[in-house]
């Protein structure tokens, strides 16, 4: 299967398609559909803790409490496809106490991967999954 991406040059794409790469979006919250908020764990450690940014090539980066993960992402209307490469998990830093991490890490790793809808507007980005009864919220954040 391949992923195509449209770049922000051409006339048929949307405001929010080229504002998914122009920012890094800061995880915020796991909401469902009826805004309540679950309870998922993401201790930062550093300023990309929880971070994810999308690139104009199709590719992007994602950051866990210890761990990256990287891949490429087509958009196609308000649908995104979020394709991790397989070997791309990392432990960015050697920690002693990843172990407590884990769970954080796996289970953000796991929604980013599921999403496959998304919206932005006043600098947030929503990425949907679960047939868009519950989602990710971030929040822009500079590159």
């Amino acid at each position: 299967m391949t992923l195509g991406f449209a770049g922000c040059g051409d006339e048929d794409i949307k405001e929010s398609d080229c504002r998914l790469a122009e920012y890094r979006w800061k995880f915020k919250e796991y909401v469902n559909i009826d805004n309540s908020i679950f309870e998922i764990t993401h201790i930062s450690i550093n300023d990309n803790s929880f971070t994810i940014s999308f690139d104009n090539d199709g590719t992007f980066v994602a950051y866990c409490a210890t761990d990256w993960f990287r891949g490429s992402y087509a958009i196609n209307g308000e649908n995104i496809t979020i394709v991790p490469k397989i070997d791309s998990f990392h432990d960015k830093n050697y920690d002693p106490y990843r172990e407590k991490y884990i769970k954080e890490n796996t289970d953000y790793y796991q929604r980013i991967v599921s999403c496959s809808y998304y919206d932005i507007s006043d600098n947030i980005l929503k990425l949907y999954l679960n047939n868009k009864k519950e989602y990710l919220l971030f929040n822009a954040l500079r590159k």
